[in-house]
């Protein structure tokens, strides 16, 4: 048997702008030991993996710069430069992570400077206006929330209004894109349109995505912003929800909440798709903190409302590749509730024992019909479950038990 050749690792060789360039060539130093000189041979190199050998010389040659470099303008220019290149390089390009672990270990008194250069840059990221360069640049502040430390990331909390303006616009224009080339390819049948379409799809959820990611990520900087209505920053939050809210279902509806209604009008009444209901109910379960009681009452109310939802679209849904999800948001379900009961939650525990133990051993029951289509052979005891009291809510339509 032939022994089989190791893989070579693929790796894109990194490359800078002529001014970018030229930049370097003035700030190198005749004995070629300063960063610019460092970063020129970098960028001459045409082989991705000797560039990251060089990469990784950047930290221990500023290590011995004392704390006066930060005003040298050849460090400033060098720090501007990586952080262009950093946002230049694509999200599977080994070098990515590798400059960022690079950028993470920068002495204390870089980092300052270093935030102030790559917010700088990422500005210029965030005014483009070519729809098919959005996906770069949501890729680069999915990258940025994933591979920076807390220091680095709050250049993203300072741009958090222009981050939050821009996945906006960018996530409007590729959902009308995307209409307008569904429509071209029902209508004129142009070759190659099925393509472009999963291509703004994909783009589309990823940009959902990051959005909610960010805002879990950053709100912790924001204070009180987040409270009043005529901030930018709850313009823009509404605006978002705005768009999950149209992906999700197009159906029109009447009264709640003025500010609620004009961003979630398709959600407030009307027929949703039992899809649309589950994709809620893991966003609910995802993006919010259930542990160390911090949701309070009403937050623990809405927990047990979306076992209740859960229940009943048990009953519901028949195809295989959504109950298999059904049962991942279950067990996600499961886990939310263990934090909210290791926080020994003064709200549940003065709430009427019936209610929360019926749920709960409802949940096992609902979850049986789901996992035998999986494998899973074991019956649960039907009979441990005890009848509720007359007062209690309907429950899931497969269990035998309710009022």
């Amino acid at each position: 048997m032939g022994v089989k050749k190791k893989k070579e690792m693929q790796v894109a060789v990194l490359t800078i702008c002529c001014q970018d360039l030229e930049t370097l060539k003035s700030f190198a130093d005749v004995e070629g030991k300063n960063l610019a000189s460092l970063l020129l041979r970098c960028v001459q190199l045409t082989d991705g993996v000797s560039q990251i050998h060089y990469v990784k010389q950047i930290v221990p040659l500023l290590e011995k710069v004392d704390k006066n470099g930060v005003c040298d303008p050849t460090i400033q220019s060098c720090l501007d430069i990586l952080a262009g290149i950093y946002l230049s390089l694509s999200l599977k390009n080994p070098l990515k992570k590798v400059l960022a672990s690079s950028l993470n270990s920068l002495p204390e008194f870089f980092l300052p400077e270093a935030v102030h250069r790559f917010t700088s840059r990422l500005q210029e990221e965030l005014s483009t206006t070519d729809l098919y360069s959005y996906r770069k640049v949501i890729d680069n502040i999915s990258s940025c929330m994933e591979n920076f430390n807390l220091v680095l990331n709050s250049g993203l909390s300072y741009s958090f209004v222009s981050v939050l303006h821009f996945l906006q616009k960018s996530l409007i224009e590729i959902l009308e894109e995307n209409r307008q080339v569904l429509y071209v390819g029902i209508c004129v049948k142009r070759a190659g349109n099925h393509i472009i379409q999963t291509q703004l799809m994909n783009d589309l959820l990823v940009g959902i995505r990051v959005s909610m990611m960010l805002v879990q990520k950053v709100q912790d900087f924001q204070g009180n912003l987040w409270k009043a209505s005529n901030s930018p920053i709850w313009q823009h939050m509404c605006g978002l929800l705005s768009i999950f809210t149209k992906f999700l279902s197009d159906v029109d509806c009447t009264s709640v909440p003025e500010w609620f209604m004009s961003s979630c009008r398709s959600l407030c009444c009307g027929n949703v798709s039992g899809s649309a209901v589950l994709f809620l109910c893991q966003g609910t379960l995802a993006m919010l903190d259930w542990q160390n009681g911090s949701m309070g009452r009403s937050g623990e109310a809405l927990l047990l409302d979306t076992a209740h939802v859960l229940f009943t679209l048990s009953s519901q849904i028949k195809e295989p590749t959504l109950e298999m999800f059904l049962s991942r948001i279950m067990a996600s379900w499961t886990n939310s509730a263990i934090q909210v009961l290791e926080s020994s939650s003064p709200s549940l525990r003065d709430k009427p024992e019936w209610e929360f133990k019926y749920s709960w051993e409802t949940f096992g029951i609902c979850l049986y019909p789901l996992g035998t289509s999986i494998g899973c052979s074991e019956t649960p005891n039907q009979n441990h479950v005890q009848k509720p009291s007359p007062n209690a809510p309907a429950h899931c339509g497969r269990c035998s038990f309710g009022p």
